[in-house]
């Protein structure tokens, strides 16, 4: 059994660990911006070379985001579906009594 004192320590570092993956994301997908703007800039000034290597980098920066993305989407659905399992058996163990 887990004693309380260890309970919202575990909660705590579980919300840590959620919030440090939400902030890579943004900042991947703003490097993924940062990168396409560069991009289109060089393209106004004809720096054809400067344009694909920035062009290329938002690209693998975006191709980042959306497995980082996924990967966050996978747990949230488990997250959802253990809560959804947890509230039925409760409702079940109060319509039991």
């Amino acid at each position: 059994m887990v004693t309380p004192l260890i309970i919202p320590n575990s909660v705590s570092v579980c919300r840590d660990q959620d919030w440090k993956k939400q902030l890579d994301l943004k900042t991947m997908y703003h490097q993924c911006i940062m990168y396409f703007y560069l991009g289109c800039q060089s393209e106004e000034q004809e720096k054809h070379g400067e344009r694909l290597a920035y062009f290329t980098a938002a690209t693998e920066k975006l191709a980042e985001c959306l497995k980082l993305a996924k990967v966050s989407m996978v747990r949230h659905e488990y997250q959802t579906q253990t809560l959804q399992v947890n509230h039925a058996y409760k409702d079940h163990d109060r319509y039991r009594k």
